[in-house]
């Protein structure tokens, strides 16, 4: 047997136990490997990344929330329109109504909307105006699981 073969021989031994260690072991450590900005550790939820889209605004007019969801253990929420001082506004929710999905109603300076009794996605139009003219909309989207 000649001197490299003498060594080779535990250096494969070695390289096979070492993969199958790895494989036994495989997923339960961390990596070691340092990531770039976009590494994800294993505990750390993926949607914790994503920012929540912001409710747009049309010359100042806007709602808090702009989108929500309703069910049987949240059949209302409260929405705020806002806009300029002196502004007026209203809502146009056929699109969620006529389909059983929810109604808005006006509470003072609020709205609400309840749930109905349909599943599914819907839009209300909200439209701002001073002495009759339109100074800008925004849509409120409503989601039911009914």
């Amino acid at each position: 047997m000649s001197v490299n073969q003498s060594l080779l021989r535990p250096l494969a031994a070695l390289a096979v136990a070492g993969m199958l260690a790895g494989c036994a072991g495989a997923g339960s450590a961390p990596p070691t490997s340092p990531g770039g900005p976009m590494s994800v550790s294993p505990m750390q939820p993926l949607a914790n990344l994503i920012d929540p889209a912001a409710c747009k605004k049309d010359h100042g007019v806007s709602l808090k929330p702009c989108s929500l969801s309703l069910s049987g253990s949240k059949p209302t929420a409260t929405v705020t329109a806002m806009g300029p001082t002196g502004s007026v506004f209203t809502f146009n929710d056929k699109a969620c109504s006529m389909k059983g999905i929810a109604t808005v109603s006006k509470d003072r300076k609020k709205y609400l909307a309840d749930w109905g009794f349909k599943s599914g996605s819907c839009t209300v139009l909200f439209t701002d105006k001073v002495k009759g003219k339109t100074i800008g909309t925004a849509t409120l989207s409503i989601k039911n699981t009914a």
